[in-house]
């Protein structure tokens, strides 16, 4: 495709988040129609060309970049959008049953095997190198429930990029209208650091740069021996487990209904939902 856009990738985008993907999972408890989602998502994807980009390697940059398709020219046949696999385990159960609006329990987390395939990379070079779709969906159907998984190179997305990616793949699903974000040839974040480190200090010495050297470890060979030891001593003495903490619709507004309405009362704004929800979470832990 000669027609294309170059959106590079900001500095942040290349320091630890650029080896390492998110997924998204979700448990379902019927079987779901995999065709559907599928073509909902190469919809998105069409529409919105970003997502349709391929990340490369710049040389003379040293970054990674993403190529994306111009907007509003016709894709070829052989091009795919998105990876999507699938597998099925009818041996396996999750009981998601007893998960209903007025849940609200601890759950073990489910194997990461039934959200991604095991050939998904995580680094956005490995992206690069194979010159893969941004976007991965795997979907798992179990004995009684099926896993859908959505993975995300997380050099690619923040997690309001993702949150933006989710949210219109549920708008095509069902028929809702969304917006497509524009694709740009520069990186916003790349100019707001650079207005940042040139603007003039807001006050002569800011107090978090006093604190800064306590709020962070330096990397050495014997702070990583501690950390490892660490979570050696947490694993096998203490047996801690990777848990999942689920909360019904009707127990989150239960949650986030008061305090909301509190701090309007006292005039101090507004909140959002993942706010108060941290908050409780900090209080109950």
């Amino acid at each position: 495709m000669a027609d294309t856009l170059i959106n590079p990738l900001s500095d942040s985008d290349h320091v630890g988040v650029s080896t390492s993907s998110i997924t998204y999972g979700y448990v379902l408890k019927t079987e779901v129609d995999q065709k559907k989602i599928k073509e909902a998502f190469e919809r998105v994807v069409d529409k919105w060309r970003l997502l349709a980009g391929r990340v490369e390697w710049n040389a003379e940059t040293g970054r990674h970049q993403i190529r994306v398709p111009m907007p509003g020219k016709p894709l070829p046949s052989d091009y795919p959008l998105v990876t999507f696999t699938s597998a099925t385990h009818p041996d396996v159960s999750l009981n998601p049953e007893r998960l209903d609006a007025s849940s609200a329990c601890v759950l073990s987390r489910p194997s990461f095997k039934y959200f991604r395939h095991p050939n998904t990379p995580n680094a956005i070079g490995a992206w690069a190198s194979q010159n893969l779709p941004i976007i991965s969906i795997h979907v798992s159907t179990l004995q009684d429930c099926t896993g859908v998984g959505i993975v995300f190179p997380h050099g690619v997305f923040d997690g309001f990029g993702m949150g933006l990616v989710i949210h219109a793949l549920d708008a095509e699903m069902n028929g809702k209208e969304w917006e497509v974000p524009a694709v740009r040839e520069v990186n916003l974040l790349t100019g707001a650091f650079k207005e940042l480190r040139e603007a003039p200090p807001l006050v002569d010495r800011p107090y978090w740069t006093e604190r800064l050297s306590e709020l962070f470890t330096p990397m050495s060979v014997s702070g990583l021996g501690r950390f490892v030891a660490s979570m050696a001593y947490e694993t096998f003495w203490h047996k801690v487990e990777d848990r999942g903490l689920f909360l019904g619709a009707d127990i989150v507004k239960k949650i986030t209904d008061d305090v909301k309405q509190q701090v309007v009362d006292e005039g101090k704004g507004w909140v959002s939902t993942g706010d108060v929800l941290l908050a409780w979470l900090y209080k109950v832990r």
